[in-house]
């Protein structure tokens, strides 16, 4: 379902950049979203028909609210825990109980916390969730694993560095992209992971649910070698053109 995030940023997209009229617009996006909600009810109908799941795929066996519950929860800097996970079985599952009372925790946590301590949370939480390079899969791939078992002990400070070279590359990218209007197709891109970003700050934090955005960072990152490259090939201009003159 997070597939919706995407939909969300290419209509954002066509809205912000696409150079057509608002009619044409409309049209363009009608024309993804339509068939993905198609795909969506046919897929979860199926399944549900074939007594795969229980739900359909847009509603759990409990209300999206509990992640966002479990997000807000400070004292465990917004990770899974017991306290918000237990109360599913406390309203027995009834929907309109754990939805209502989870908005009053939520509601209680945001209005009565000291603004700079929910402040300085949200930062803290944003920083767990993207600062970790292979998204946690070293922590999962050796997780209840025996150390006799592992065969290849994966290394965390490899995909470490390449993710912080990456980061640094995304950087010079972004400082680059008031020069640079001919690639407006990234800014989809930057919109994608804006969504995601923006998604992951308010739900429930774990490093190996931005995995599925990663792949926008390698996209991301070639902003920041056409940066490098373009001054590079500026600074070696300036070079031969003061050669000339000086000749």
């Amino acid at each position: 379902m997070v597939a919706v995030i995407m939909v969300i940023a290419y209509a954002m997209y066509i809205l912000i950049y696409s150079k057509d009229k608002i009619a044409t617009k409309i049209r363009n996006i009608a024309l993804y979203t339509i068939p993905y909600f198609i795909l969506l009810f046919l897929v979860s109908f199926t399944l549900q028909n074939l007594k795969i799941t229980e739900f359909p795929l847009w509603k759990g066996s409990e209300p999206k609210i509990t992640n966002i519950l479990k997000g807000t929860n400070i004292e465990n800097h917004g990770r899974w825990n017991k306290e918000d996970a237990s109360i599913v079985e406390k309203y027995n599952y009834d929907y309109e109980e754990i939805t209502e009372a989870s908005e009053e925790i939520i509601k209680e946590r945001l209005t009565t916390t000291p603004p700079l301590k929910l402040i300085g949370f949200y930062i803290k939480k944003f920083a767990l969730q993207w600062s970790v390079g292979d998204f946690e899969g070293t922590l999962w791939t050796k997780s209840d694993v025996p150390d006799e078992d592992i065969i290849v002990d994966v290394s965390q400070e490899i995909p470490q560095i390449i993710y912080t070279f990456m980061m640094i590359l995304i950087f010079l990218g972004i400082l680059n992209r008031k020069n640079n209007k001919e690639t407006q197709e990234m800014n989809l891109f930057y919109i994608i992971l804006y969504g995601y970003g923006f998604m992951y700050l308010i739900t429930e934090e774990q490093g190996r649910y931005s995995y599925i955005v990663s792949w926008v960072f390698v996209i991301l990152a070639i902003e920041g070698i056409n940066f490098l490259l373009n001054k590079k090939n500026t600074k070696k201009f300036n070079e031969n053109d003061k050669l000339e003159n000086v000749v």
